[in-house]
C-alpha cells in the first residue's frame, strides 16, 4: 500500500509554505541517529524532478523552526522588493476589462489575459497576465487540446498556460501604453527570430 506521506531522507515533511519561487519545508524523524529529529530544507520543483537544498538537520526544534521562519521573510522580503520595481499599474484585471472568449475563437497571435487565481497571491498583478498567445493546440478553434504557449509582455519570457485559464483578449487600442510598447517589442523579436530561422 502506498503512503500519500511526503518524505525526504527518512524525515516526514510536516510543514510546507510556498511565497516566490521557493517552497521551505519542515520535517521530523523521531528516534533520528543522535536524536537529529528535524530537518528544514529548499524544495525545487520544475514538474519533472523535485531536489531539496541547504539542508539542515538538528535536535532542537526551536532553533530549526525560527530558521525555517527567518529562510520565508527572506523569500517574501525579495518578492516585495522585486514588486516594488514595478512602476505600472499593478491591479489585476478581471472579466470586464476584456474581450471574452469561447472555445470557438482562436487565440493565437491574440493578446490574451490569465485569470489572476492561476498565480500565487504575490503574484497576482497585471504585468503578470498579460500574454501575447503565440501557438500550441489550446489556442485554436474548436481543439480538444488545452495547451496555449504565450509570451509574457511585460518581461518577455515564455510560459504555457491551459485555455481555460485565459478569460479573455485584449484589442491593441484597449492596451495601457506599457502594454502597447512592449507587444510591439516581442512582435519585433518574433520577427528577427523568424527571419534568422528562415535563413538557414
Amino acid at each position: 500500500m502506498l503512503s500519500d506521506k511526503r518524505m525526504v531522507e527518512g524525515y516526514e515533511i510536516t510543514q510546507t509554505f510556498e511565497i516566490g519561487k521557493a517552497e521551505i519545508v519542515l520535517g521530523e524523524k523521531p528516534n533520528a541517529p543522535d536524536n537529529m529529529n528535524y530537518l528544514i530544507a529548499n524544495c525545487e520543483n520544475n514538474g519533472i524532478f523535485t531536489r531539496y537544498n541547504d539542508v539542515l538537520i538538528g535536535d532542537d526544534f526551536a532553533e530549526l523552526a525560527k530558521i525555517f521562519a527567518e529562510r520565508i521573510a527572506a523569500e517574501a522580503d525579495r518578492v516585495m522588493e522585486e514588486n516594488a520595481k514595478i512602476s505600472v499599474d499593478k491591479t489585476p484585471l478581471t472579466a470586464k476589462d476584456c474581450e471574452l472568449v469561447d472555445y470557438s475563437q482562436s487565440i493565437k497571435d491574440k493578446v490574451v489575459v490569465i485569470n489572476a487565481d492561476v498565480f500565487k497571491p504575490e503574484y497576482r498583478m497585471s504585468v503578470n497576465q498579460i500574454y501575447l498567445c503565440t501557438g500550441g493546440f489550446g489556442s485554436s478553434a474548436n481543439s480538444r487540446g488545452t495547451a496555449c504557449f504565450c509570451t509574457n509582455l511585460y518581461t518577455g519570457e515564455s510560459a504555457q498556460f491551459k485555455r481555460q485559464d485565459v478569460i479573455g483578449t485584449l484589442e491593441k487600442d484597449k492596451l495601457s501604453d506599457w502594454a502597447k510598447e512592449c507587444l510591439e517589442k516581442v512582435l519585433k523579436e518574433r520577427t528577427v527570430k523568424r527571419n534568422n530561422r528562415d535563413a538557414r
